[in-house]
């Protein structure tokens, strides 16, 4: 086994823990409006994303954020 196979198969177990935490957390209802900036969330998104609580603007700056810290 090469440093090839061993770095897949860490990233293949982190990926199974990472998706084992998202999908064993449980579900708020979805929000009405922005839990940041108190936009009001669209009924569409609020259907299309169980548990909402961010505007698209702002979840997407909190996505890039969270990519800076690793």
């Amino acid at each position: 086994m090469n440093s090839i196979d061993i770095a897949n198969e860490h990233a293949e177990r982190m990926l199974e823990l990472n998706l084992k935490k998202v999908l064993n957390r449980p579900q708020l209802p979805a929000a009405h409006t922005c839990d940041t900036c108190g936009v009001e969330i669209p009924e569409e998104r609020r259907k299309a994303v169980p548990g909402v609580q961010l505007c698209v603007d702002c979840k997407t700056i909190d996505e890039q954020q969270n990519k800076k810290r690793y």
